[in-house]
């Protein structure tokens, strides 16, 4: 029978060999090695060959010694020659070359089974020459052409070992001798890499575009409400910025700086399929990718969607033949401030100096010793007793399996945070459900849904401020309780005008924002012919925002009449967005060197909004927030409905030859509804690859693995930041009089421009991969252009046209040039694996040309970048009298005060000369400072031994100026009315005491301007942030099995450790809460 069982593997091998001589006869090397290890010989067939080498470590041996010498011979008879010593073969199947083991070995049991079985991927695809071993025994086989195994006399209970070269080893206890289905998973790290792009995935090798991936284990560590904060710093050119540290605050991202005046400069997320414009209602947990594409042979598929880059989102979905998983992870946080902190002025300082800014701005000192006498011991950081340790819990709940036809992924996520300011919180529940189903070989099915709901807490003050920024305007001398008891409200007009305690409104107001929805896709993909696939999708979202603001009336005891009308808002809005999508994909490869795609597509784009708003005040108490019971005579209400549509047509064509010379191209056609004469705009792109490592001149350079250079051209556009009905007349009723009578009629109330264009980018980008050590050091980078014309808009007109508004129109052009950097180190040395990753991107953003329109008081000039700062050029302090005497200088200045620059003046006209002119005015402002920083840049490292990892994160930026005057951090000493105050401020100067101080004096009033915007206030705001420091152990297998587990995990971890700068770094003229530092406590495990 054994016999017969070897004649039928020796027949099956001669078959597969023959065959494979046929369809290898082209494939000839030329070779001529002396006494070198075998994989030199190895990479030199690969690089001849374009092949990829399959194999294991523990079946062949590349580092033995052999000689051979040959010219033009087939390929076939040269792997012969170098394994005609040794105990291994060869296979060839896809221009892959399968290395495996000749013979089995088998041993005697006294109890035995015989086992069977096939190895398979997740596609369902056999794998050939898969080791299958019996653990602690020699008992070994290898899976034949169509995955396939046998395993005779095989001791009952025992586990088998199943590994392959790029995928995750597996083990299996023998239960009998049913038959078994292996599905092995892709290892990442170890296959070659398939990338996400727009409509598919490529090789990573077979890209011509600027893309960065990151997988979800470099994502899902740690604290994470927002994806977009875990991926700060990790990929070049992506530039995030979280708005605030309250929980649930969106975060901006810009991808290869700023692209336009007008609209927005956000990317567009693609999940899934669904095309989104924020992804705060996504679970971190359910990615599976997080892929960014820049240039334009990457975005310009999604045409005017694109303009400011894209990023797709893949989640997580089952396997084939996958067995029912259950996954758990829970993370326990504790928040509190980070180490950058505002330091203010205590009682006794703030007193001195409040007195000494009365005096300088010539006015009365409005306290006396009496009324000092009863705010005695008052002593009040305001800002700080808003604080308080937050709290985080993120529980996450999936299952994952599958069949031979079907698959799925359930998830369910449920997140409360409790932010390190008072009565501010945010929790958010996920529910997804992804599945793929097949019927038969040629159609399959499937969708991925994504339902959730959330609610953030937070409190407003009487200018609509949050209550943590309203902290600053207090003074620290303000009683926290009144005699009663209660929260103290203002009534001392000698400290400051009446404002309600910043603690008292924490109990007396609050919003609250609800947010539920709906979105996913549906779609059925046709195997038409072989490497011909029809794809429907039709893609959707829904989603409803609700608000209800509520600010209590102030008790009237404290004389604050005129301010004891509470006040209750509510709105709602209702957003519904859905997308279908027609592609047609043919994939084909021709003799082996000649590969095609093309993408032929048609979709449909459809946006309706809606919203209402309801306010009334004078409820009867702070208790009752309804609008029905409040004053009638208080009421307001609006209501507005909005639609816009796309329409568009889309391809893409690819060609590559020996895997070696790529050539892509797209095209894209949108029609807009916002547009009424060119509605369609014409969208294509170009890029090309060469992968230089792969010639055969760059044979010797056998430690190189990769080097490829990359080129595109292309157009993407923008018409987004026109409102949807921006170019359409609107009607407003206006009475007539006709034989002298009074008719009801209507006439055109705004001015639009009906020739309006797209906003139209090109983007041009040279890139460069290199990889050598077997992949162990890597670098990317990428040289960009983007141009940005016909710029979108408003340009006033002047009152005497009689209609309102300010038309769009399209004028100037912005230039963005930058430089995309990455390198990486990866490398496993017996027990240890260390892999650190660095990128830096800088990039120069420039106004070219605005075709004579003057914005330079909105910060946009010719010269300059988007937003510079506007203002007065300084010359420091004013410090003598012949500083004062003997330049020109704006009124009402003393020594003390901020210099100005005279640099500029007005002609007879009014028109800027460009030259001083002897006094310092308005024509005195210019544009200056650093808006965006000269470098972005971040490191991620980890180092493993074992089962413990060691993780970190480091992001920053480098060149940035920030504007101390803005938020809540300036200081009104230097001219407003005394509030809670940064003790730079001690640092002023005072002839007597500190002639040398570094700002200036204080004044009430600021007679001196010195709050007049000047560079005088800018400040150096480059920081480095240890973003995330995580220490992870993963439990051997036999406790996991113990336990009847697949895995567990248990981490601690701190996010926003510690931040080297200054207080001002981290915070941009919007943010109020500070980010906080965030320690976590994690378990995860899978049964």
């Amino acid at each position: 029978m054994k016999s017969r069982f070897k004649t039928k593997k020796l027949l099956l091998l001669g078959i597969l060999l023959f065959g494979l001589s046929v369809a290898t006869w082209a494939q000839k090397v030329s070779l001529n090695y002396t006494n070198v290890e075998l994989q030199d010989v190895l990479l030199s067939i690969k690089k001849q060959t374009g092949y990829v080498l399959v194999f294991s470590d523990q079946i062949l041996d590349v580092h033995r010694r052999v000689s051979i010498k040959v010219e033009g011979e087939d390929l076939v008879n040269v792997l012969k020659e170098l394994l005609s010593d040794g105990n291994v073969t060869f296979e060839i199947k896809n221009k892959k070359i399968y290395f495996i083991l000749k013979e089995l070995v088998d041993v005697e049991s006294a109890k035995s089974w015989k086992i069977t079985g096939v190895v398979k991927d997740v596609n369902g695809e056999p794998i050939i020459g898969a080791n299958i071993l019996v653990k602690g025994s020699t008992i070994g086989v290898i899976s034949d052409i169509d995955g396939k195994f046998l395993l005779n006399e095989v001791p009952a209970g025992s586990i088998l070992e199943i590994s392959y070269i790029g995928y995750d080893n597996r083990e299996i206890k023998l239960k009998d001798e049913a038959p078994l289905t292996v599905i092995l998973t892709e290892n990442s790290t170890l296959l070659e890499e398939l990338v996400v792009i727009g409509y598919g995935s490529v090789r990573k090798r077979d890209l011509t575009g600027a893309v960065s991936q990151i997988n979800a284990d470099q994502i899902q560590k740690g604290p994470v409400t927002n994806i977009l904060q875990s991926v700060q710093g990790r990929i070049s050119g992506f530039h995030v910025t979280p708005s605030s540290g309250q929980p649930g605050a969106s975060t901006d991202v810009l991808i290869h700086g700023t692209q336009s005046i007008n609209g927005t400069n956000a990317p567009i997320y693609v999940i899934d399929g669904t095309i989104s414009e924020n992804i705060n209602n996504l679970n971190p947990q359910d990615i599976e990718t997080f892929t960014v594409l820049k240039d334009a042979s990457a975005v310009a598929i999604y045409g005017s969607r694109a303009a400011n880059g894209v990023v797709v989102i893949n989640t997580k979905r089952g396997k084939v033949d996958e067995k029912p998983t259950i996954s758990f992870k829970t993370e326990q946080s504790f928040q509190q401030e980070g180490n950058l902190k505002i330091d203010y002025l205590n009682a006794a300082q703030w007193l001195e100096i409040a007195t000494e800014a009365y005096k300088n701005g010539g006015k009365d000192v409005p306290w006396g010793d009496s009324d000092l006498e009863k705010i005695k011991g008052n002593d009040n950081c305001w800002p700080d007793l808003m604080k308080r340790t937050g709290y985080l819990t993120n529980n996450n709940l999936s299952i994952t399996g599958g069949s031979k036809n079907s698959n799925y992924f359930v998830s369910l996520n449920y997140l409360y945070n409790e932010g390190i300011i008072k009565e501010q919180s945010y929790n958010r529940l996920n529910l997804r459900l992804n599945s793929d189903h097949k019927i038969g070989d040629r159609i399959k099915f499937g969708h991925s849904v994504n339902l959730y709901a959330s609610e953030q807490t937070s409190q407003r003050d009487f200018d609509w401020r949050d209550t943590y920024a309203a902290s600053f305007r207090y003074s620290p001398l303000n009683a926290m309780y009144d005699k009663d008891g209660d929260f103290a409200t203002i009534s001392n007009t000698y400290l400051q005008s009446k404002t309600p305690s910043p603690l008292w409104m924490l109990k007396n107001s609050d919003r609250t924002v609800r947010n539920k929805g709906i979105d996913g896709n549906l779609y059925l993909a046709v195997d038409i012919l072989e490497g011909l696939k029809f794809t429907a999708r039709v893609s959707g979202e829904w989603k409803n925002g609700y608000s209800n603001d509520f600010i209590g009336a102030m008790d009237t005891k404290y004389g604050m009449e005129g301010s004891n009308v509470n006040k209750v808002t509510k709105t709602n809005a209702e957003t519904f967005h859905w997308i279908t999508d027609y592609t047609l994909d043919y994939q084909k490869t021709f003799n082996q060197i000649h590969s095609v795609s093309a993408l032929l597509g048609y979709s449909v784009e459809k946006q309706t909004f809606e919203d209402l708003m309801g306010s009334r005040g004078n409820t009867p108490s702070n208790d009752i927030k309804f609008l029905n019971a409040g004053d009638p005579s208080t009421a307001l209400n609006s209501n507005s409905w909005s639609e816009w549509s796309f329409l568009s047509q889309f391809g893409r064509l690819a060609y590559s030859f020996k895997d070696k010379y790529y050539f892509s191209g797209t095209l894209r056609r949108d029609g807009s509804s916002r547009l009424v004469k060119d509605k369609y705009g014409i969208f294509p792109s170009v890029s090309a690859a060469w992968r230089i490592g792969e010639e055969k001149f760059m044979d010797a350079f056998n430690w190189l693995d990769e080097l490829k250079f990359r080129l595109s051209w292309g157009k993407v556009g923008n018409v987004l930041s026109i409102n949807p009905y921006g170019t359409s007349v609107y009607l407003s009723q206006q009475n007539a009089v006709f034989n002298e009578k009074v008719v009801a009629g209507y006439t055109f109330a705004n001015a639009v421009n009906t020739d309006l264009k797209w906003e139209s980018t090109e983007k041009k980008n040279i890139g460069l991969d290199l990889s050598m050590f077997r992949n162990s050091f890597y670098v990317v980078m990428d040289f960009y252009i983007e141009d940005t014309k016909d710029l979108l808009f408003n340009q006033p007109i002047a009152t005497s046209v009689g209609l309102s508004g300010s038309p769009y129109i399209n004028a100037g052009h912005i230039r963005n040039t930058g430089i995309d950097f990455e390198i990486g180190y990866r490398r496993t040395i017996g027990d240890w694996k260390f892999d650190v990753n660095f990128n830096a991107s800088h990039v120069h953003n420039e106004v070219i040309d605005l075709e004579g329109r003057d914005l330079t008081t909105s910060g946009i000039k010719e010269g300059y970048p988007i937003g510079s700062f506007y203002g007065y050029v300084s010359n420091g302090i004013i410090r003598t009298q012949d500083d004062l005497n003997n330049h020109p200088h704006y009124a009402g200045k003393q020594i003390g005060d901020i210099w100005f620059k005279d640099i500029n003046g007005y002609d007879e006209n009014g028109n800027l000369t460009g030259k001083p002119d002897g006094k310092v005015d308005t024509a005195d402002r210019a544009l200056f400072g650093k808006v965006f920083p000269d470098l972005n840049y971040g490191l991620a490292g980890s180092v493993s031994y074992k089962n413990l990892t060691l993780q970190i994160q480091l992001q920053g930026v480098q060149g940035i100026q920030k504007n101390m005057l803005s938020g809540g951090y300036a200081t009104d000493m230097f001219g407003g009315e005394p509030n809670m105050e940064a003790s730079y401020i001690l640092d002023r100067y005072d002839a007597e005491r500190n002639p040398n101080g570094k700002y200036p004096r204080v004044a009430v009033g600021d007679p001196g301007q010195n709050q007049q915007f000047s560079d005088f206030w800018l400040i150096d705001a480059s920081y480095l942030s240890i973003r995330n420091l995580n220490l992870s152990y993963s439990f051997p297998k036999n406790i996991c099995n113990k336990l009847g587990m697949e895995n567990l995990n248990a981490y601690i971890g701190v996010q926003n450790l510690y931040t080297f700068g200054n207080e001002y770094s981290e915070i941009s003229s919007t943010v109020t809460v500070p980010m906080p530092r965030t320690c976590t406590f994690g378990l995860q495990f899978a049964f």
